[in-house]
């Protein structure tokens, strides 16, 4: 991408913050993003991968006491435990216009794809 870019406008820059954040929402490209974990317990205050605001991820204990687990993005699908899932490495892949964008995230749940309705 940054050598056309650069064919267009040779001193245009495109960092990799901006990058992220357009090809998110776009059709036709997927992200994929390694992690590494690193123990930390200082709160995130936004998503590392889109800048978006982070939701806690809640439990209920037996007490009734409401705990943090970790967190989750409201954009981007990206989720941490409280040993911190740091972004390490991003994949930008070509997939099909009919394929939903990354900004969706990846399916939930343990299970594989589910069965289709039987009539």
């Amino acid at each position: 991408m940054l050598p056309a870019l650069a064919a267009k406008d040779p001193l245009a820059a495109l960092g990799g913050w901006r990058l992220r954040r357009l090809v998110l929402g776009s059709p036709g490209i997927r992200v994929d993003v390694r992690y590494a974990e690193r123990a930390t317990r200082r709160p995130l205050s936004s998503c590392p991968v889109c800048g978006a605001p982070i939701a806690p991820i809640r439990n209920r204990t037996l007490e009734g006491d409401r705990v943090v687990l970790g967190y989750r993005c409201t954009r981007c699908g990206y989720w941490t435990h409280l040993h911190r899932r740091t972004p390490v490495r991003y994949r930008f892949l070509a997939v099909g216009r009919d394929a939903p964008p990354s900004a969706e995230g990846p399916p939930r749940g343990r299970g594989g794809p589910t069965p289709p309705a039987s009539s």
